[in-house]
């Protein structure tokens, strides 16, 4: 997370995953409109089953929860591939690209 104006910007806090390599952690965000939750995707964690991560700036910024899915995200489903969060944060939206099923 960077902030600063038009000319200095500064690293305010470097977000993490679990550790994995190449589960492109990051690769999609979303912020709210106050900027104090971030949305984070980490849809090839765990063998592409996915992963999203909701942190939230307290001062300091903490992993609020870890977001995995239902018990029927399989292999290869990319959940988290897309993903929204709303204005005041409290309400995300996150799809699994190649799930399988119709069900909601």
């Amino acid at each position: 997370m960077f902030t600063g104006n038009n000319i200095n910007w500064n690293l305010s806090k470097k977000f993490t995953g679990d550790g994995e390599r190449f589960t492109n952690f990051g690769e999609r965000v979303a912020l709210n409109g106050e900027g104090n939750v971030a949305l984070i995707s980490n849809y090839k964690y765990n063998n592409s089953n996915g992963a999203v991560y909701l942190f939230q700036n307290n001062n300091p910024w903490i992993l609020n929860t870890k977001i995995t899915g239902d018990t029927d995200i399989d292999y290869g489903d990319f959940f988290g591939f897309s993903i929204g969060l709303n204005n005041s944060g409290n309400v995300a939206v996150i799809g699994a690209i190649d799930r399988k099923s119709t069900r909601l």
